[in-house]
């Protein structure tokens, strides 16, 4: 994938899972990320993660636990608000 819908930020720290990083893949890539996620659920850890990659720097590694087949996806991985808010940031929040 070389861009995104949207992108933009959820307090989930009520649930436990910290600030999350919300993300809208684009009509063509999402049938691609769906495959990819359905092969890596089925993978034991620590072979089931995903890498999010800008440029060259390692943005997050994030597990995946079911294959995804909704064009908006969470990487929820136990971010504080600044680094989900970086994170978004770095992928073309506006």
């Amino acid at each position: 994938m070389r861009s995104v819908e949207a992108v933009g930020v959820l307090d989930r720290t009520a649930e436990g899972q910290g600030w999350v990083v919300e993300v809208t893949l684009r009509d063509e890539d999402a049938d691609r990320f769906s495959d990819l996620t359905g092969r890596l659920a089925e993978r034991p850890e620590p072979k089931n993660g995903v890498a999010v990659v800008l440029g060259d720097r390692l943005i997050a590694h994030p597990v995946v636990a079911e294959r995804l087949t909704n064009p908006t996806v969470q990487i929820a991985v136990g971010l504080g608000r600044a680094e989900a808010r970086g994170l978004a940031d770095s992928l073309g929040a506006r």
